[in-house]
């Protein structure tokens, strides 16, 4: 392998796995998509429910 100037300066270069298809790829994406939605979901549900408890029982 040769060494491959980039946008992150000098480093290797290494190939697409062949290993890895482009639905593969699609479907990990759309579970990263999924999680990240519940996870702000569920964050956001915590935050309102703090905020109330600390109106109602202030």
């Amino acid at each position: 392998m040769t060494a491959v100037n980039n946008d992150h300066g000098g480093s290797m270069h290494f190939p697409a796995d062949p290993r890895v298809s482009d639905e593969m790829v699609r479907e990990r994406a759309t579970e990263w998509h999924t999680f990240t939605r519940f996870a702000t979901y569920g964050i956001v549900s915590v935050v309102v429910l703090l905020i109330l408890m600390a109106l109602f029982l202030l």
